[in-house]
């Protein structure tokens, strides 16, 4: 039996989101969407449409840690059995 290895597995998220506005066309309600600042849209519901793998890649121990820091740069002073615990096992 081989040894099992750290893959890093990147995915996208992705969900459906509904907006109600009043405007005189469609194309200005998009457009009022599309560039109104997040806080000031009140959603009227969502549901998650899937995920996807982006990409994978396996990595040591060192690796994962990086990545880990990379991501996370405000869990850095974290010591590495805690950031370790963020692996999942297959």
């Amino acid at each position: 039996m081989s040894e099992k290895k750290i893959f890093i597995v990147e995915t996208i998220s992705q969900h459906r989101l509904l907006y109600a506005v009043k405007a005189e066309s469609r194309e200005e309600a998009e457009k009022f969407v599309l560039s109104a600042d997040y806080e000031e849209l009140k959603e009227m519901g969502q549901n998650h449409v899937g995920e996807s793998v982006f990409c994978s890649y396996d990595v040591d121990e060192e690796g994962y840690i990086e990545t880990f820091d990379d991501i996370n740069d405000y869990l850095k002073d974290w010591q590495p059995e805690n950031k370790l615990k963020y692996i999942n096992e297959k």
